[in-house]
């Protein structure tokens, strides 16, 4: 069998710490242990916005998503302009590094995943500081830069009725059950709300009533 050998698309290296292998578990229950750290993160897709807020306020964190995403990554930035989050083209990786020597590999996007996911930690400063010298920081020079723009409005419950059931229908017309998961996903970060498929119809009812009553009041 050839050895492994360092050479310029990946290194070997030694650790002394144990390498855990995640077979279940989410990024939330990885990461939300985390307080005032640089935290640098590779994903395709981005995770439902509310859940996270408050993970990118209590750390330092470099985001690069797929340039899909740019208006979520957008919102974001918004909501907590002290992150720093990019978008480029022909993104997939899903890598998280958390300084001083932690990296994380995994089949899942950053965020929730409802699927059948796997997931590497590593402890080596070795692999964290190769791999944020090497990647990261390459993809980052390469990524598009989002500045804070404006404030994210606040809706009016015409608007979201008017943007759900346009929702709606582009729903209806997908022709695959993984294209309704990406509009989905995309669509309800989007929003800040969390979009079931199966919801969609009650959603809006409840939008409706909710400004049937906001307004008798």
């Amino acid at each position: 069998m050839t050895p492994w050998k360092t050479d310029k698309i990946g290194i070997v290296f030694k650790t002394s710490s144990p390498v855990k292998l995640y077979f279940d578990g989410t990024w939330k229950q990885r990461l939300f242990q985390f307080k005032n750290r640089d935290i640098r993160i590779l994903t395709y897709t981005l995770p439902k916005i509310h859940e996270y807020l408050e993970f990118f306020e209590k750390n330092n964190v470099w985001l690069i998503c797929h340039e899909s995403f740019e208006k979520i990554a957008q919102f974001i930035k918004n909501s907590v302009p002290k992150t720093n989050i990019a978008t480029i083209g022909e993104l997939h990786s899903k890598v998280v590094l958390v300084e001083p020597k932690t990296v994380f590999i995994s089949s899942a996007n950053f965020g929730a995943s409802g699927w059948k996911e796997t997931t590497i930690g590593i402890k080596s400063k070795i692999a964290h500081d190769e791999f944020l010298e090497k990647s990261f920081n390459k993809i980052w020079k390469e990524a598009i830069k989002l500045e804070v723009t404006e404030k994210n409005e606040e809706k009016s419950f015409e608007d979201l009725l008017k943007e759900l059931k346009k929702f709606r229908r582009k729903w209806r017309s997908a022709s695959t059950k993984e294209l309704r998961n990406v509009h989905n996903e995309s669509y309800g970060m989007h929003l800040g709300y969390e979009i079931c498929a199966g919801d969609i119809d009650d959603l809006i009812k409840r939008f409706q009533n909710d400004g049937q009553n906001e307004s008798k009041n």
